[in-house]
């Protein structure tokens, strides 16, 4: 039996669905297949999870159209009068909720399933997935060293701007956090080091001045955010915005002896629930 997931978002969003789909299918034995299909058209991010070590398959055109899940005016029409081939489940709110899959029908999960509890049983395949194909290389070798040698001092800061300023819809769901959010988040890391990753370094630069010192990761283009995953993930403790990417450099490089700080509120928009987002065990200010 398959279960498909539809993908959509930047590579936090991805890696989200796909942790989610991933446990999905290991607890009802089913076979995990990824519909891409949705970039086509969402043009702000690409498909990037064939970048990682990830274990499941694309589906194939033929495969969609079977399951009469490809786009169109004659196949929505179809849907619409003979209903689809595959049971479409969408998540159904931002909190966490336990899946209860059918077990007779195959099925496709639509969603963004943000929250550890879908997949955190399945955390250490998913370490072991959720890294590049090959070993870091040059810059991003050189940088994996220094944070090395940092040890138990490396704090991985991340700061989200791009569309959460830009885009007046993105700016008014999620809205960037400001200087006042990472001076207080730093003051619970003890003698730290930091590592500052950053869309918008520069805005960085001039807006957090307590930031001097730190070094900024900035060899990868924006086009290459696993790499900076890798590097974020290399860190000992964290400092992350209201974004998937960077609670996923969190998540993944997580250890036992680790601070993580995240902001309480996830959303400016105040009818979107997002406490559920970050887990408990993190630091909320």
């Amino acid at each position: 039996m398959i279960l498909a997931l539809r993908l959509t978002g930047g590579l936090g969003n991805q890696l989200f669905q796909y942790a989610c789909g991933w446990e999905a299918a290991r607890t009802g034995g089913r076979e995990l297949v990824l519909d891409s299909s949705g970039f086509e058209h969402y043009t702000l991010r690409p498909f990037l999870l064939g970048r990682l070590r990830v274990k499941a398959r694309l589906a194939s055109s033929s495969e969609l159209k079977s399951w009469g899940m490809e786009g169109g005016l004659w196949p929505r029409i179809r849907r619409r009068l003979f209903g689809p081939r595959i049971k479409l489940i969408r998540e159904e709110g931002l909190a966490w909720k336990p899946l209860e899959l059918p077990m007779d029908r195959e099925l496709c999960l639509q969603g963004y399933w943000q929250s550890e509890l879908y997949f955190k049983a399945s955390k250490k395949e998913l370490l072991k997935q959720f890294q590049p194909h090959s070993a870091a290389r040059g810059a991003n070798a050189a940088f994996l060293k220094e944070i090395s040698r940092a040890g138990s001092r490396a704090v991985a800061l991340h700061l989200r701007r791009g569309d959460y300023v830009s885009d007046p819809s993105a700016a008014a769901v999620h809205g960037a956090l400001g200087p006042d959010y990472y001076r207080a988040a730093l003051k619970r890391m003890k003698n730290p080091r930091l590592f500052v990753f950053s869309d918008e370094p520069a805005w960085a630069r001039q807006n957090l001045p307590f930031l001097k010192g730190a070094r900024f990761a900035e060899a990868n283009p924006p086009e290459a955010p696993e790499e900076d995953l890798r590097l974020m993930s290399a860190c000992r403790h964290f400092i992350i915005a209201n974004s998937s990417f960077s609670w996923w450099g969190a998540w993944l490089g997580e250890k036992a002896s680790s601070l993580v700080v995240a902001p309480r509120r996830w959303f400016k928009d105040a009818r979107l629930d997002g406490s559920g987002i970050a887990p408990k065990r993190w630091s909320r200010i």
